[in-house]
């Protein structure tokens, strides 16, 4: 029998609005806390309304906005933001997430990555730079967009990422770290040659104003038209940047900074990727002779050499 959770318990007045929630759910929520009858609705019905916002919030805002695990909004997030906007009174339920298999990450191979990087480049500069930032730099898109050329250090070829934007609104990067990395040779004569004094910001329009999300994701679907490239995707660049990274043997930890991952768990997702890694793990059971002093640190190796046993 499905379990229907009970009522919440109510303590905001039914005057007051609620911070954050749609205007059109303002009715039904008020409902839900109370509107002098001392009428109620049950926590399932306020937990759909913010499932509606928050789901279109989500889908919205892209991979910006949902994790780098892949996995937007859960369930139980949403009734732990209803509860922090004081909808509800405390979670009406325990809820616990089934585990599931998490799948690779899709991304462009090599030929495909620099198919797409020479059809970007015949379009325009700034699909040619979405592209190398995404795929060789590893930005998000609204790390893309709030790029200034503050952030760029031609001298020392290093990029740093400390500001994200979405919908117009600047805030910090996700996780709010900043992070530096490292350019590329093709990505710094991009930046070089792309200089201008339109904007603060490195990609906008012609004149001067900022792009959006929905336009860094139209140089790229063109640019994957153009190289007649079946998927695309402003995320997909990313996690090309990490896997040529995990195949190419760079470390976990290292694809994590560059990445700007909070867990190392999700730079996991890239490590069976590294030939390089795993095929070094297994050469060491080819290695000849006894592993008696493996473990030794090396001064004590050295005394052991020196002063061999009587």
């Amino acid at each position: 029998m499905l379990y229907t959770p009970p009522p919440p318990v109510v303590r905001r007045p039914a005057q007051a609005p609620i911070a954050g929630a749609p205007h059109r759910h303002q009715a039904a929520l008020a409902a839900g806390r109370g509107d002098g009858g001392g009428a109620q609705v049950r926590a399932q019905s306020v937990i759909i309304a913010l499932c509606e916002r928050l789901g279109r919030f989500s889908e919205h805002r892209d991979s910006d906005f949902s994790s780098d695990s892949g996995q937007g909004f859960e369930n139980g997030d949403v009734a732990m933001q209803a509860t922090e906007w004081e909808v509800i009174d405390r979670m009406p339920c325990t809820i616990r997430l089934l585990r599931i298999t998490t799948g690779s990450a899709g991304f462009y191979d090599f030929d495909e990555y620099e198919r797409l990087v020479e059809a970007a480049k015949a379009l325009d500069a700034n699909a040619y730079l979405i592209v190398l930032l995404g795929g060789e730099a590893g930005l998000r898109c609204g790390e893309m967009i709030a790029l200034e050329w503050s952030d760029v250090d031609l001298g020392k070829r290093q990029l740093c990422i400390q500001r994200s934007e979405w919908r117009g609104h600047v805030s910090t990067t996700k996780g709010g770290r900043l992070r530096y990395v490292p350019m590329t040779a093709r990505l710094a004569a991009a930046l070089r040659s792309h200089r201008h004094l339109r904007s603060p910001r490195v990609i906008c329009q012609r004149d001067g104003s900022p792009l959006t999300q929905d336009m860094v994701r139209d140089h790229v679907q063109r640019a994957a038209r153009r190289a007649q490239l079946a998927k695309s995707g402003v995320h997909r660049l990313r996690h090309s940047f990490c896997s040529h990274l995990a195949m190419r043997g760079a470390p976990a930890r290292a694809i994590q900074e560059l990445a700007g991952h909070q867990d190392l768990t999700t730079t996991q997702r890239y490590m069976h990727l590294s030939p390089a890694a795993i095929e070094g793990a297994i050469r060491l059971l080819d290695q000849p002779g006894s592993v008696r002093k493996l473990g030794d640190i090396l001064e004590t190796a050295g005394a052991e050499t020196a002063n061999p046993p009587i």
